[in-house]
């Protein structure tokens, strides 16, 4: 996960997880290097959201849907 500008990794941002039911499922916040990861999914576990908070970038809402370990790119705030 980066800024949009000057284009540096979003260390700390929260990443709230919910299911196709909007139930949080787990929470997480980006490492020095703008990653994460949720380790308890299981594959083939269907749609769901992540919010992704970051101070002064407002909230952004994604849509993944679980088929195996995915990676899902660089988000940009």
């Amino acid at each position: 996960m980066v800024l949009s500008e000057p284009d540096e990794c979003a260390e700390g941002a929260k990443i709230t997880l919910k299911n196709g039911a909007g139930k949080v499922v787990d929470t997480t916040v980006t490492n020095n290097y703008g990653d994460f990861k949720f380790d308890a999914l299981e594959a083939n576990s269907g749609k769901y959201s992540l919010d992704v908070e970051y101070p002064g970038y407002g909230k952004q809402e994604l849509s993944v849907d679980v088929e195996k370990s995915i990676n899902i790119g660089t988000i940009f705030l």
